[in-house]
């Protein structure tokens, strides 16, 4: 079987998605890079900001796809470094999105970071993969051998998860926890029911969707002031995820709820 890759412009978009949900549709990739997500975020980018789908062909047919953005940057003020971004730009401003569960989408799981390397073409000296989910390719095969190419990482970050299989099988969540945390949850619903009736509001038309993620910013960034700090919904990641609620809440994928 012979191996090339592709890079496609985004401009092509027709191409790209025909590309991106097929892939999809067999790599079940997380919400961060379904079609909702990824043409949200195509859609927001200036277009001056490099970014390209890299496709990997088998025999000419798509078997792997992931987006790459191009960057020169400095290491320790004067190292320059012509880097490559996997599902992302290296902006700050505009990867402040902060992508969770990344990985490319894979129609054959045997292709391996080293080859996929190997084919990627250009001048470049580091490929940044961040926030890799350890289950998908390629942040799967770290452990594998990489060649002429090294590895550096990070850092990890744990996966907190609540399991609702379990809990619609007991019918009782706080039965689930450790006796402590059962403890505080109630104690702070007890705190919160002195001031009223607790209940929980989940969003119904795309106004009321709307006005509750206006209603989160406002409480967000009342939390981040009172510590000094800015929060996270600066410009770009505000204006990509009303527009998200606004194209995407009629269709079940977004859920919004008020308490």
């Amino acid at each position: 079987m012979q191996f090339a890759l592709e890079l496609i412009d985004r401009s092509a978009r027709e191409r790209i998605q025909d590309i991106w949900t097929r892939l999809s549709a067999i790599a079940r990739p997380s919400y961060f890079l379904s079609w909702s997500w990824t043409e949200n975020w195509l859609d927001l980018l200036p277009p001056q900001v490099p970014l390209q789908l890299a496709v990997v062909l088998a025999d000419g047919v798509p078997c792997v796809a992931f987006f790459v953005g191009s960057r020169r940057i400095r290491r320790r003020g004067f190292v320059s470094s012509n880097t490559r971004f996997l599902n992302s730009v290296g902006i700050g401003e505009y990867d402040e999105l902060v992508i969770e569960y990344n990985s490319w989408l894979a129609a054959d799981r045997s292709l391996t970071l080293r080859a996929v390397l190997d084919l990627l073409p250009g001048d470049w000296d580091e490929m940044d993969l961040p926030a890799l989910d350890i289950t998908a390719a390629p942040g799967d095969q770290l452990s594998r051998s990489l060649g002429q190419y090294r590895l550096k990482l990070l850092g990890r970050a744990p996966c907190a998860l609540v399991d609702l299989d379990k809990v619609r099988a007991s019918g009782d969540y706080l039965g689930l926890l450790s006796s402590n945390s059962r403890a505080q949850i109630r104690r702070t619903a007890k705190l919160y029911a002195a001031r009223g009736p607790l209940r929980l509001e989940p969003a119904q038309t795309l106004e009321s969707a709307v006005a509750t993620f206006n209603e989160l910013l406002l409480l967000h960034d009342k939390a981040w002031s009172a510590r000094g700090s800015r929060g996270a919904f600066i410009p770009f990641v505000r204006a990509f995820h009303e527009r998200l609620v606004r194209r995407r809440f009629a269709s079940g994928e977004i859920q919004l709820l008020r308490m």
